[in-house]
């Protein structure tokens, strides 16, 4: 989906409406290439969200409070806090042709351009003043692209213009030119998006769509008249500023793409809504109160998803060698064949097949030709040997991997319940030092490494820890928890550690299952009517060698189990 030059019109249209003329009174910083500011205008608080992403560049309205995610500020946050907050956002603009968006700036005695590039592969924000850049949130050096340098105290230069026609400019005879000028097998919308202003990829093969039914005509197919009709609700709509925001969704209701005009060549449905930034945040997702931490979860979500896919096909591989072990014999049973038949092969010959059981099927040996037949021979029994210790270490490899599969799984718990920044970095952190993360960790849900298990006091004074991640249940159940404590965990599915704190009494039967409760509400069964938790002495409890931080054997269940709801704690520190 692409952030393109009807959108950031629209918004300009939306922002200046909103927010121009308001006074910026804090800025947020929620991950390295995001941040928001509270601005006051029209006697109420707004939020306004910028995100530099390279793959998805974005700007609207939040629809909430935002909230920091970054454990230390960036220089561009630094400057901002420092020369910006407290100024009056005047005015909201937008370079002619440009998908480019500035906010113009007054503090004090000072005036600064916030200059956003929401260009894919390629996004940006600048904080210029008197067209020299003071700051910006992705630094571009001269051999990191050509011709244009983005670095403090260089001028500010904009993207190179493209020669284009304006919509005003693009009549008939124009298109006529550019049919004219293209090859007839050329997709159509793409001479569109090459000749006019305005039209990005999706306009154009909306124009298209309207025209043929296929978004991905060629230019062969269709009239030019035709196509220049079809294009002028959409350039009326430019020239007017009437904006339709609104949404497209798939079959199960889903959000597939965003415009501000009405879309058909998706198919769907769609859905106006009340401003292009409701219909962004409906695309993107919030990026406020608590679904604002979805978005720092994806990324982390997709890590897990991979890495359980990668373990599950190695545990499948491993399985099904501890099976076939008629390949192991094979091995063993061409090197005897070699052996048996090797004044019959012939020097520099590529095969041989021969039968090792007199009513089985011939063998096929490949031979290398470079080597004798007793070489070749004596090649297979090497495999063969290497095979045979491959597979005695096969049943510890299994279990590794079941325990790997199972740590991932347990993970993703972890992730599904945090409820903060550090909790949804210390996955993060896990995953890469577990050599599990692919690609560049963002900075976004940066961890200070500080998070701590839950406690809680019951109302007769008894102490309860609960582990809500990993590295938690590890602390809870080997360093905050003595051998006669109470153990509870969900039976059958990641949770968390829970530990009551005995003190050598006798632990009631109330206090029992509140934190049976407890461990339920924090596991993989938070949302099931109940579950069932086992209860034993933490002295029966063992770390599994080998394993990783939280897994643990339980040896003897003392006990038993009880069967309860979820149950979320009233007072905890």
């Amino acid at each position: 989906m692409q952030f393109d030059y009807l959108t950031a019109t629209a918004l300009v249209d939306e922002l200046n409406t909103k927010l121009a003329g308001g006074r910026i009174q804090n800025l947020v910083e929620i991950d390295d290439r995001a941040l928001g500011f509270e601005v006051y205008a029209n006697q109420q608080r707004q939020y306004l969200y910028i995100n530099a992403d390279i793959e998805q560049p974005r700007m609207h309205i939040a629809s909430g409070k935002l909230r920091r995610g970054v454990m230390q500020p960036s220089p561009l946050g630094l400057l901002l806090k420092r020369r910006v907050v407290g100024g009056k956002l005047i005015a909201v603009r937008q370079p002619a042709w440009e998908r480019i968006i500035i906010l113009d700036i007054l503090s004090g005695d000072h005036e600064f351009q916030l200059i956003f590039e929401p260009l894919e592969r390629r996004a940006n924000l600048a904080l210029v003043e008197q067209d020299t850049i003071r700051e910006v949130i992705r630094r571009v050096r001269p051999e990191d692209i050509r011709g244009r340098v983005l670095l403090p105290g260089q001028p500010y230069t904009p993207p190179a213009p493209q020669m284009k026609a304006t919509p005003q400019d693009a009549n008939l005879d124009l298109l006529l030119e550019a049919w004219h000028n293209a090859n007839p097998d050329d997709k159509a919308f793409l001479s569109l998006v090459k000749s006019i202003h305005g039209i990005s990829p999706m306009v154009g093969r909306e124009i298209i769509y309207r025209v043929s039914g296929d978004p991905q005509s060629q230019i062969k197919d269709l009239a030019p008249k035709a196509v220049y009709n079809a294009a002028q609700p959409i350039l009326k709509l430019l020239q007017d500023r009437t904006w339709q925001p609104g949404i497209i969704t798939d079959e199960e209701g889903d959000p597939d793409a965003f415009a501000v005009y009405p879309v058909q060549y998706l198919g769907g449905t769609w859905q106006a809504v009340e401003s292009v930034s409701n219909a962004l945040i409906a695309y993107y997702g919030e990026v406020s109160g608590d679904l604002a931490y979805e978005a720092a979860k994806r990324p982390i979500k997709r890590q897990l998803k991979n890495a359980l896919k990668k373990l599950n096909s190695k545990l499948f591989n491993l399985e099904r060698q501890q099976q076939d072990d008629s390949q192991i014999e094979r091995l063993k049973q061409s090197g005897e064949l070699l052996l048996a038949y090797q004044f019959q092969i012939e020097p520099r010959q590529t095969s041989f097949s021969a039968q090792y059981d007199p009513d089985g099927e011939p063998i096929m040996i490949k031979l290398k030709p470079e080597l004798t037949a007793v070489e070749n021979a004596n090649r297979y029994f090497e495999k063969y040997e290497k095979a045979k210790r491959g597979r005695s270490s096969l049943p510890q490899m299994i279990d590794q991997t079941k325990r790997d599969v199972r740590y991932i799984e347990h993970l993703e718990t972890d992730l599904a319940l945090a409820s903060n920044w550090d909790d949804i970095g210390e996955v993060q952190d896990t995953l890469v030092k577990a050599g599990y993360w692919e690609g560049r960790k963002t900075r976004q849900t940066t961890n200070s490494g500080r998070s701590k298990p839950l406690k809680v006091t019951t109302d007769d004074g008894t102490l309860i820890w609960v582990g809500r991640n990993s590295r938690q249940n590890e602390d809870v159940t080997f360093k905050r928890s003595a051998p006669n404590d109470l153990w509870l965990h969900v039976r059958g599915m990641p949770g968390a550690h829970v530990v009551i704190k005995t003190m050598g009494r006798t632990v009631s039967e109330a206090v029992i299952n509140y934190a049976a409760g407890l461990a339920a509400y924090y596991s993989k069964g938070r949302k099931e009517a109940a579950v069932d938790v086992l209860v034993t002495e933490r002295k029966h409890v063992r770390s599994i060698k080998g394993g990783n931080p939280g897994q643990v054997r339980v040896m003897q269940q003392s006990l038993g189990t009880r069967r309860v709801a979820p149950r979320q704690p009233e007072f905890a520190e």
